[in-house]
């Protein structure tokens, strides 16, 4: 067993009637572009445990519904 950083993420419940699921982006630069090669994650919760985030990483996050449209906004790591 591997033990390292990783960062534990929460965020409200979108407000929008069909949410569908949330994905999940990460990257080590702070304005960076939410797309394919960043998405690290797509779940249905509020909260997600990133054990591969590290202290300095930056995270967006777009609640999606079942065609896949959506908005996208910051989520902050807790440490």
């Amino acid at each position: 067993m591997v033990y390292g950083p990783s960062n534990d993420l929460s965020w409200q419940p979108s407000i929008a009637p069909d949410v569908a699921w949330y994905n999940v982006y990460r990257s080590n630069v702070e304005d960076f572009v939410a797309d394919p090669s960043t998405l690290v994650a797509q779940i249905q919760a509020t909260a997600w445990h990133d054990p591969q985030g590290t202290w300095g990483a930056h995270y967006r996050l777009a609640a999606a519904d079942d065609a896949g449209e959506g908005s996208g906004g910051r989520a902050s790591p807790e440490h």
